[in-house]
């Protein structure tokens, strides 16, 4: 069978396992609408066909802006069929983030909902280079074709072969450390996402997965996993949870906070899930902390991932494990654990300076680390993410947040710097637990001292408190200089 293409991976499970779950959708308490392999196979074949009448043709680019649904997966695999390349949004991060997904990738193609076509109409001019509307839903609204509508054939559709240095999908970073940045992959590198998935996260039962982020979604799919697709409805995935009890949950750092909060104050606990794998750059200690506190099951365990746009995972790490490290007095302000034993073996790093150097793996990541004693490698943030003083001084962010993460009442930081290098003043954000947001903003002396006895953040002299971090370091800088 022709591998080229990952949607080939559909149609291998659709063979070996027709009758298996592949896509559950959430409609409700115990109620849910899905899909068979065999089902998602014959599905995106007739869309395939619908989408080539349509006017999609091989190597075009088509964004989709939609919530999970079963027509959503079985257009994504449908438009990959034909060779179409998708641009793919990890998880709605709002209009003006899908705007700029939208300007610097130049779709010909749009995919949505009837609300994201209406939204669609007040900003045109971002998509004046689509040709083809596809709309998920009924009705012929605002140039859209519905899906309903496309001249489908009930038969198999043929699968474009990729080279396997073709472009194959657009895959957006988060944007949480800058503009989002559209990453080419190639049809080499999704299988080689796909097989790092596949081996850092084993299967151990036959229970569905759980996944709040769409290239997971599509990833397990092809690897013949039952997936619930989730988007951030905090009470689905709660229910959902319960309901089907996942061996792996997948979801970015602030998705898990908003379970934690809705855990503590509703008192209830995501019961049957096995595994909470935490995606994103590497997630503070106190993600696992919160985690485990009020919203895991007493077995379960969490997994802080370290992962790329252009490889997919790289490492996983135990919750567990890692608190354990970050921990001892040793270890604080190395910043994070990220890879242990044989699963740095792919990890390397170079250009160190004082230890710390730009992580490796077959290319430069633009993440800094440093390798300890025990061969354990750290990650200590962005290299754009750094601080410069006046003094010389160069301030690491994981290193720094760290150390001030650890003090009671933290939910985490953000360490910023006001100005411009050589010369920027550091500036560290605290976003404390919300019921302990007074208490710390009238005791800041005490965090103030707590964070003067490391080197590593002695410097810092600033301390705003903030009730939410954003997920844009531009906007909290900002923020941070027009208050100190």
């Amino acid at each position: 069978m022709n591998m080229g293409n990952i949607a080939g991976h559909i149609r291998e499970q659709a063979a070996a396992q027709p009758e298996k779950q592949a896509i559950l959708i959430r409609k409700g308490e115990n109620d849910f609408a899905s899909m068979t392999f065999a089902e998602l196979e014959q599905r995106s074949n007739q869309l395939a066909w619908g989408l080539s009448n349509a006017g999609l043709r091989p190597g075009m680019k088509a964004i989709f802006i939609a919530k999970p649904s079963l027509d959503l997966f079985s257009l994504y695999f449908a438009a990959m069929k034909l060779g179409a390349v998708p641009i793919i949004l990890p998880q709605w991060r709002g209009w003006s983030y899908a705007l700029t997904c939208v300007m610097q990738s130049a779709p010909t193609a749009f995919i949505g909902t009837p609300s994201t076509f209406f939204s669609k109409v007040f900003f045109g001019r971002a998509f004046g280079t689509v040709d083809v509307n596809i709309m998920i839903g009924r009705f012929q609204l605002f140039g859209g074709i519905p899906v309903g509508k496309l001249k489908c054939k009930q038969e198999e559709s043929p699968i474009y072969d990729f080279g396997e240095n073709d472009a194959e999908a657009i895959l957006f970073t988060a944007g949480s450390t800058g503009e989002p940045r559209g990453v080419v992959l190639t049809s080499k590198m999704m299988e080689q996402r796909l097989n790092a998935m596949q081996e850092m996260f084993p299967k151990q039962s036959t229970n569905a997965d759980l996944s709040c982020i769409l290239p997971c979604t599509l990833m397990e799919l092809c690897m013949g996993r039952t997936v619930i697709a989730e988007d951030e409805d905090i009470q689905s995935i709660m229910d959902a949870t319960i309901s089907t009890q996942p061996e792996y949950a997948f979801a970015y750092t602030n998705t898990w906070y908003k379970i934690v909060d809705f855990c503590k104050q509703q008192n209830r606990r995501l019961l049957g899930l096995k595994n909470a794998v935490i995606l994103g750059p590497p997630a503070i200690s106190t993600t696992s902390t919160a985690l485990a506190s009020y919203a895991l099951d007493i077995d379960a365990s969490t997994m802080q991932t370290y992962s790329l746009a252009e490889s997919g995972f790289v490492s996983a790490i135990n919750g567990q494990d890692m608190l354990a490290l970050c921990h001892q007095k040793e270890n604080m302000g190395k910043g994070l654990p990220i890879a242990t034993g044989t699963a740095n073996a792919k990890l390397k790093i170079v250009d160190a300076k004082k230890g710390i150097g730009e992580i490796f793996i077959d290319t430069a990541t633009g993440d800094l680390g440093l390798m300890d004693e025990n061969g354990t490698i750290w990650y200590c943030g962005r290299k754009a993410s750094t601080v410069e003083t006046a003094s010389g001084e160069t301030l690491y962010s994981a290193c720094c947040e760290e150390i001030a993460n650890t003090f009671p009442g933290v939910r985490r930081s953000l360490l910023v710097g006001v100005g411009d290098k050589p010369s920027q003043i550091p500036v560290l954000i605290v976003e404390p637990e919300p019921s302990e947001y007074e208490k710390l903003a009238d005791n800041k002396e005490n965090l103030l001292k707590h964070i003067a006895a490391f080197p590593q953040t002695a410097s810092i002299k600033f301390l705003l408190f903030k009730h939410e971090i954003t997920e844009d370091i531009r906007q909290d800088t900002q923020w941070a200089a027009a208050r100190i």
